[in-house]
């Protein structure tokens, strides 16, 4: 921070005074960190800007942290647990991966923010190409450059079942830097909707897709078909 103490306050961006305000919070050596919607009222440029920020406090000095969003993004890419609550009653809880994977949690994360959580390692940088690559058990995802990390450090990504493609024949000519084989294990109509959710294993993780019951039927996909899978590098949702 030290290029801020000689700036007035009133010159700090939101995502500047953040910073400042857990500085201060740490000096005082807190027990257990509270923190309200830390990141509500900044943009996404200033949201990116302090994320990092509060993803280092949590790891560098373990000290316990409760963390109230109402955006899932951030509550996937920072909790450990999570408890979820509507209008005034826990309605959920449990580990992070589970319970954004939860079909029956849509209509409280948001219908369209149905995914999965996994959890890999920097492989390594591309900085000409702006891309990070992390290994995911042996699986490699590409995606846009974080070179704040070493290689070897672990990496969250929240996957969304909507920006995953499936192919039956791996596909050439193609702009998607990720193409993984894998196996359906798992096809769930979701009820009064023409979606069927994909849940389609890689070599040790899973992922999801979300289908149009039209292209389960044309592709003739069932449990057990070995297809590709497919993920724009853009589309990744970065977690700790």
């Amino acid at each position: 921070m030290a290029n801020l103490l000689r700036r007035r306050i009133a010159s700090l961006s939101g995502g500047e005074r953040q910073r400042v305000a857990l500085a201060r919070t740490l000096l005082s050596s807190p027990d257990l960190l509270l923190l309200d919607e830390p990141l509500a009222g900044l943009d996404r440029e200033r949201k990116a800007e302090i994320l990092p920020y509060l993803e280092d406090v949590t790891r560098r000095f373990r000290i316990p942290t409760l963390f109230v969003s109402h955006d899932i993004d951030e509550v996937a890419r920072l909790a450990d647990r999570v408890w979820v609550f509507a209008e005034g009653r826990l309605q959920t809880s449990g580990a992070t991966a589970a319970i954004v994977e939860r079909l029956d949690l849509q209509p409280l994360t948001g219908r369209f923010e149905a995914g999965v959580l996994v959890e890999g390692r920097v492989a390594r940088h591309d900085p000409r190409l702006h891309l990070t690559y992390v290994d995911l058990h042996g699986d490699e995802f590409a995606m846009p450059l974080i070179d704040r990390l070493a290689t070897g450090d672990p990496v969250r990504l929240r996957i969304r079942a909507r920006d995953v493609a499936v192919a039956t024949k791996r596909p050439e000519g193609l702009s998607i830097r990720n193409v993984l084989p894998g196996r359906i294990t798992d096809l769930v109509r979701v009820e009064e909707s023409g979606f069927v959710e994909a849940f389609i294993q890689l070599r040790e993780d899973r992922i999801r897709s979300r289908l149009t019951l039209a292209a389960v039927e044309d592709l003739g996909l069932e449990v057990g078909s070995e297809v590709f899978t497919l993920v724009k590098s853009s589309s990744f949702e970065r977690g700790g």
